[in-house]
């Protein structure tokens, strides 16, 4: 089986729609069926010194672990 990259969150929900609101993200190490549904977010971008764009900010989201 092949994992999916890893990504930092910040990182992560700025390449989803909506800034990833409403998205399931977990841990890579985490159970399949535990994960953070995110409600919100403040998302910060600011550019490198290689030109490309980082990303930065909060998140705030309903932990599931286990399915509860």
């Amino acid at each position: 089986m092949v994992k999916p990259p890893a990504y930092k969150l910040p990182h992560l929900l700025a390449l989803l729609p909506r800034s990833g609101k409403s998205s399931l993200v977990r841990k890579v190490d985490w159970p399949a069926n535990s994960f953070y549904k995110v409600t919100d977010t403040k998302l910060k971008f600011r550019e490198g010194a290689d030109e490309s764009v980082k990303a930065g900010g909060k998140a705030w989201g309903m932990l599931f672990w286990k399915g509860e």
